[in-house]
């Protein structure tokens, strides 16, 4: 083990951008269970931002060095450490990628954000098309056009040919071993009150963790939030 994460622990969210994964991630914070983090919001663009410990697999630092020079994260010995990635670097120093989130860790859950439906992948389509607005995120795009992890023209116009080889890819290098709970974003967040309650049960039971009362109040907060910003985006193109 490179790493020394012998009797430590690891939750791996991996999503799309617009699935809500930062959000998730916010959310996690409030379970005893979990190493806490910070958490920065825009209430603008309704984004949410959490701090990391590490580079994720898109980000220059690792797509254009050995990530193993780079990478130098300070884990909690005794909770479970959350760690958020789009997954889109993956490709590029796979074995790492698969030896860093998963093998070298003594335990793992993985949760990843998968469309079921291509009118659930055309919402958080349309969100991520909202909220991706900063100069870093254009910056981020262009370096990852640049690395050849990013193929702009189908993930924007043919999303859901673009998720279908991005989850064969995330499978890829995820270890075949370690468990994984598939859930989609639109029914966990954006449907209605009745489905998110189904998925956060499903959350509940894989993650053998407590789920607080008040996410079910949070998720619809957030889903208006979402569908207003969608409604306000539209009216002002």
């Amino acid at each position: 083990m490179i790493w020394l994460l012998e009797y430590m622990k690891v939750l791996n969210v991996i999503y799309r951008g617009g699935a809500g994964g930062e959000f998730f991630g916010g959310l996690l914070q409030e379970l005893e269970e979990i190493a806490t983090k910070e958490i920065i919001t825009n209430p603008d663009t309704e984004r949410w931002f959490l701090k990391r410990e590490d580079y994720q697999s898109h980000e220059i630092e690792v797509t254009r060095g050995n990530p193993r020079e780079v990478q130098k994260p300070e884990w909690n010995k005794d909770l479970w450490n959350v760690r958020l990635d789009h997954g889109y670097g993956f490709p590029i120093n796979q074995e790492f990628w698969t030896e860093y989130c998963w093998n070298d860790w003594d335990e793992t859950k993985t949760i990843v954000f998968l469309s079921k439906t291509r009118e659930s992948l055309d919402y958080t389509q349309q969100l991520a098309k909202c909220k991706l607005v900063r100069d870093e995120d254009r910056e981020a795009g262009m370096n990852m056009i640049k690395d050849g992890i990013l193929a702009h023209d189908q993930f924007w116009n043919r999303p859901w040919e673009s998720q279908a080889e991005m989850f064969a890819m995330w499978m890829d290098t995820i270890p075949i071993e370690h468990s994984m709970l598939l859930v989609d974003p639109c029914e966990l967040f954006f449907n209605n009150k009745d489905d998110t309650k189904t998925e956060l049960k499903r959350v509940s039971e894989y993650l053998g963790m407590k789920i607080p009362s008040n996410w079910q109040n949070k998720v619809e907060s957030y889903r208006v939030r979402n569908q207003t910003l969608i409604n306000n985006t539209i009216t002002y193109i």
